[in-house]
């Protein structure tokens, strides 16, 4: 299975679960909307919101993805950066733009 991000593609955290019936949720909704850069893949796992309620789905890539902190908090020092790991079904293309 090929890795749908390359590392340096923009990217956005989606706003909506990629799977409604989903009850447990590993992305915080302060990332939700925000676009960031793609650092590293990670690796290929099982979603983590599927294994917590006991079902399994076909492995999906795990990605760093690079934030700049005065977008999520303004307060934040200007050039200090925000990485969190998000799996792709989270993520969509975005132009930085």
């Amino acid at each position: 299975m090929s890795a749908p991000f390359a590392v340096g593609q923009a990217v956005r955290v989606r706003a909506d679960k990629p799977d409604p019936t989903a009850r447990h949720i590993r992305t915080p909704h302060f990332f939700r909307g925000q676009v960031g850069q793609v650092a590293r893949q990670v690796g290929q796992f099982q979603d983590p919101s599927l294994l917590a309620e006991g079902r399994r789905g076909d492995p999906l890539t795990l990605y760093r993805v690079r934030f700049a902190a005065t977008q999520l908090f303004p307060q934040a020092a200007p050039g200090d950066e925000i990485d969190v790991e998000l799996y792709e079904n989270w993520l969509e293309p975005a132009s930085r733009g």
